[in-house]
């Protein structure tokens, strides 16, 4: 079974459980799954690989917006501030993840099959 096949497969299980659509894959990772590279879906990525890209990615987007929009200078209870927002989403993001692939029953995703 071909990568694109099980990530349709997975959105298919997704939204006939009644959860949202982006739990299968954002529309970047679709992109770049289309594109042919092989990511795993995050909802089968190991917590602390979501917990440390997620926390990455929002404490910098988090902290370059509130520079340019709020803060008049970048000192370090702002860093602290960006870094803390990060970890916080982060953690309940991951959270969620679990729980719902807990909902789903999911495997691994090397033995993740279409039925």
């Amino acid at each position: 079974m071909s990568h694109l096949e099980k990530v349709e497969h997975l959105r298919q299980l997704v939204e006939s459980r009644g959860l949202k659509r982006r739990f299968a894959g954002s529309w970047l990772l679709r992109a770049v799954w289309r594109m042919g590279l092989e990511i795993h879906p995050p909802v089968f990525w190991r917590a602390g690989t979501h917990f440390f890209v997620t926390s990455l990615f929002l404490t910098l987007s988090w902290g370059a917006l509130m520079r340019l929009t709020i803060w008049e200078d970048w000192g370090a209870s702002e860093t602290y501030m960006a870094i803390g927002f990060g970890i916080i989403v982060a953690f309940f993001a991951t959270w969620e993840l679990y729980e719902i692939r807990k909902f789903l029953s999911l495997p691994r995703w090397r033995a993740f099959q279409a039925a």
